[in-house]
């Protein structure tokens, strides 16, 4: 591999790795701080859960499914940089 190549890897290795950290943290202030951000998902047939289009995606209901999307996150999203670079 040569240097061009390891700096697409890391470039297209930041993002998915800083996403999947950042649902992790979310799911950590939500324990610690003792709270749910449940109100801030999509809130259905309401103006007021449309905020939630956004958000959503962002809040897990516990560290089971929190796990179960991570990593699948991460190849994905991996993956989706690496063809947009046009590897």
């Amino acid at each position: 591999m040569d240097d061009e190549e390891k700096k697409k890897f890391i470039s297209s290795t930041f993002f998915p790795l800083a996403f999947v950290a950042l649902l992790w943290l979310i799911k950590f202030i939500e324990i610690g701080f003792e709270t749910s951000f449940a109100k801030y998902g999509l809130l259905p047939k309401s103006f007021t859960g449309l905020p939630g289009i956004i958000t959503s995606p962002l809040i897990h209901g516990d560290f089971s499914h929190l796990i179960s999307n991570s990593l699948p996150l991460m190849i994905y999203t991996h993956e989706k940089i690496v063809k947009a670079m046009g590897r």
